[in-house]
């Protein structure tokens, strides 16, 4: 019974990220029509933009069915193949996230520089280390790592919940809280998520 709800909980949270996901896309399809007042600032480099966008989109919606372990066990074909999907658009987000913050983000001051560099850094790096323990077969680091990969993934939508939000944004500018809510949008799932990962390795 325990392992049937656990599997129930699982489900329902992947399919819940899932929708979040494909909601947070389709907030931000204005970018996609490449004009001049859906760019802003970052009309000049367009490409860069929708690179970054493009790759978080797929790593969003292709995180979920990475982790269902049920998907996995059954297209282990298509689990390897939607793996590089996965990784190939972290580093093409996290390439273009790192070129934008050197080149659009320092008119918000270095704090906020900052928390973008540690958490695209952080993004590739998590992906990096998922696809190097698969490749040495060290099958619980990977899944481990790729949880952590899609921690940092979904924090892009909980950035975006958390800066318009009308509390937040009482607290201050952009400038002022925006490094707190960068910071905070990865750190503490990170937390949580070892915290839960020592007391399963103690439960076994």
């Amino acid at each position: 019974m325990n392992t049937r709800i656990t599997s129930t909980v699982k489900l329902v949270a992947g399919t819940l990220l899932f929708l979040a996901s494909a909601y947070f896309i389709w907030l931000n399809r204005k970018f996609y029509t490449l004009t001049p007042e859906a760019l802003g600032k970052y009309l000049d480099v367009k490409w860069l933009i929708i690179g970054h966008i493009a790759g978080g989109a797929v790593a969003l919606l292709t995180g979920p069915l990475l982790l269902w372990a049920k998907f996995r066990n059954r297209y282990l074909h298509v689990h390897r193949a939607m793996g590089k999907v996965y990784i190939m658009a972290i580093l093409i987000g996290g390439s273009c996230a790192l070129y934008l913050t050197s080149t659009t983000a320092w008119s918000e001051g270095w704090a906020y520089v900052l928390s973008l560099y540690v958490l695209a850094g952080l993004w590739v790096t998590a992906a990096g280390l998922a696809w190097y323990f698969v490749r040495m077969r060290k099958m619980r680091l990977h899944e481990d790592w790729t949880k952590r990969s899609y921690i940092v993934t979904v924090a892009f939508i909980a950035q975006n919940f958390l800066m318009y939000h009308p509390l937040v944004q009482g607290l201050g500018s952009f400038a002022e809280t925006a490094p707190s809510v960068i910071w905070l949008s990865w750190s503490v799932p990170f937390v949580l998520f070892d915290i839960y990962r020592s007391f399963g390795k103690k439960s076994r």
